[in-house]
């Protein structure tokens, strides 16, 4: 029975070590920033809190790195930061425009504990569709104005046309007797 109580004992105690976290970062990249183009800037909102007591301010540095999917290091930035519940920041990082394209990942260490969010680097391919039909919907509008007009200027036509057709025809001669 000893036994139990000390395995118990100990798988707490292994536990509670494990699992006492007296800081805890969250990075949170925003959606416009999950793709992104070589030599962009990459935006990404940083919030550390504090859950020990939170009547004393701590001071602590934070490194953020941005590494490829091959592990080399693109970019990297160190920040002091004095907490004392919680704090709110924004890192920015500018992406080289030689960046190979592919799977990042932002990287945020301090006290021994990293946290980290993935992003895409890549092209974002122009649709050539949607910009060939702007001048096609251009000569569609042009082509039926052109069309209204004719038909307009016909219908205006035709109707002199009757106007001429109702008028009796008169001679020279028969002008000059009635004179």
């Amino acid at each position: 029975m000893k036994k139990v109580y000390f395995l118990i004992f100990a798988f707490f105690f292994i536990f509670s070590y494990f699992a006492d976290a007296k800081i805890v970062a969250d990075i949170d990249i925003p959606y416009n920033y999950l793709f992104i183009k070589p030599g962009e800037k990459l935006i990404a909102n940083l919030n550390i809190y504090k859950i020990e007591d939170t009547s004393t301010r701590v001071d602590r540095t934070v490194t953020a790195i941005i590494i490829d999917s091959e592990g080399n290091k693109i970019s990297e930035i160190r920040k002091d930061f004095a907490i004392e519940s919680e704090v709110k920041t924004k890192l920015e990082f500018n992406i080289p425009r030689d960046a190979k394209l592919g799977k990042y990942r932002l990287e945020v260490a301090f006290e021994d504990k990293k946290f980290g969010a993935d992003f895409i680097v890549g092209k974002i391919e122009e649709k050539e569709n949607e910009e060939s039909a702007m001048p096609l919907l251009f000569g569609f509008i042009v082509l039926t104005l052109v069309l209204l007009l004719m038909f307009y200027y016909d219908r205006k036509v035709n109707k002199e046309i009757k106007k001429i057709k109702n008028i009796e025809l008169v001679s020279i001669e028969d002008l000059i007797k009635k004179r």
